[in-house]
């Protein structure tokens, strides 16, 4: 029994790995040209006073091409870039605007999620109370 148990668990911890279908690459091209990074840096050379102008400019970029959040937060990083402090500001703002609307969730909020925080308690009930039973030693009727 306990050989059937331990089996089951390593076979499920290996087909975990597993996706059961296979990703397919989208077949539509883009039919107009994506702003790139380049529009960061034309967004706020325009507003050199930084303030909700910037934050607004910002933020629709972002919101109409999520694929450059993550450049708008490389380019915040970056020192060289020579934002003014009110710049930086209002850019933080605007990023965080336009991914509070497109439903981006920080790693925080999901790792302290109810759900997920009680699928772990189970998961760890589970592996404990397997544990002791693949432990346990039968006693002999001696």
């Amino acid at each position: 029994m306990r050989r059937a148990v331990a089996t089951f668990a390593v076979a499920l911890i290996a087909l975990s790995g597993f996706q059961p279908a296979r990703a397919v690459a989208q077949g539509q091209m883009a039919l107009a040209p994506v702003p790139g990074p380049q529009s960061i840096v034309q967004a706020i050379a325009s507003f050199p006073g930084g303030g909700e102008p910037l934050k607004q400019q910002i933020s629709d970029l972002v919101q109409k091409n999520p694929e450059l959040a993550a450049n708008v937060a490389n380019y915040l990083r970056d020192e060289s870039a020579g934002l003014s402090e009110v710049q930086k500001e209002a850019v933080e703002a605007g990023l965080a605007d336009a991914l509070n609307k497109l439903g981006v969730e920080g790693f925080a909020g999901l790792a302290f999620s109810p759900l997920l925080l009680g699928v772990g308690t189970g998961v760890a009930a589970g592996g404990a109370a397997a544990g002791v039973l693949l432990t346990k030693k039968s006693a002999s009727p001696n």
